[in-house]
This record gives C-alpha cells, sequence and structure tokens, in this order.
C-alpha cells in the first residue's frame, strides 16, 4: 500500500547496551536480575554495583574505540539500611565528566545523559561512603 512504505533502519547507529561490552579493567556487573527500589521503580537489565561494608571504592573501566557520542542510564539506589551512602561517577578518557551528589536509598532515581565524544574509554566509579547497598544503572545506554 501507498502508506505503508518499507522503512529501513541503519542497525549500526542503534544504542548499545553497555552491559554487552566485556569491562576492560574491574568487574563485570551486568545484572538481569529484577529489583525495585523504595518508591517502586522496578529495575530490570543494567549494572547492579554492590558495595560490602569493607567495600569503599568499586570501578569498572570499557573500551569503546570512539564509536559513541553520548551515555544514558537511570541510577537507582537499593540498600535496606538508612545509613547507606554512595556516590557515583563517570569518566571519559580519564577526565570527570558526572559526578552525583551523596545517594541514599532516599535519592530518587536520577536520569544521566553525559557527553562521550568519540572517548575510548568509559570508566563507571562508584565511592562507598557509609553502610552497605548497590547502585543500579538501569538500562546503560551508548548512543551514537
Amino acid at each position: 500500500c501507498e502508506v505503508c512504505e518499507k522503512v529501513e533502519i541503519d542497525e549500526t547507529k542503534l544504542p548499545v547496551k553497555l552491559g554487552s561490552l566485556t569491562p576492560c579493567t574491574g568487574v563485570n556487573y551486568k545484572s538481569n536480575e529484577t529489583i525495585s527500589d523504595i518508591y517502586g521503580n522496578t529495575f530490570f537489565e543494567g549494572l547492579e554495583i554492590y558495595h560490602a561494608f569493607s567495600d569503599n571504592q568499586n570501578e569498572t573501566e570499557y573500551v569503546l574505540n570512539r564509536k559513541y557520542q553520548t551515555f544514558t542510564t537511570q541510577v537507582m539506589i537499593h540498600s535496606l539500611r538508612d545509613d547507606f551512602k554512595v556516590q557515583l561517577r563517570i569518566y571519559a578518557d580519564g577526565k570527570l565528566i558526572y559526578e552525583s551528589d551523596k545517594m541514599t536509598k532516599k535519592t530518587e532515581p536520577t536520569n544521566i545523559s553525559v557527553t562521550i565524544e568519540n572517548a575510548m574509554f568509559l570508566k563507571i566509579e562508584t565511592r562507598m561512603i557509609k553502610g552497605a547497598g548497590t547502585v543500579l544503572l538501569s538500562d546503560p545506554m551508548l548512543n551514537y
């Protein structure tokens, strides 16, 4: 039909899930679990970075090969402890491009979109300040 034209999609330009890449350093925090925060927001797929009492800092770095322009995700906190405090930092080629305020289990989900403008490396760093809990990066995507 005239209205139904074939639409071709260039799949090489579709967003790429960060979890589909293998980290070059650090731990692969990819998760397929279903977890909810205290606000009832559900986390289905992404990165799940757990901090135990002995952890101070977790970091994972990915090779991007200068392919992407932006990184987007939604950050949620999951903790049973009221004293859990953590901070998230994102680096592109060693340069700090995002730093969160201190987050607790009461912190509402936060959408993040940062320019990574042809970066070779992307590093995700979480720094535990107190307590134990999990930083959830829901649907982390690399965009062309």
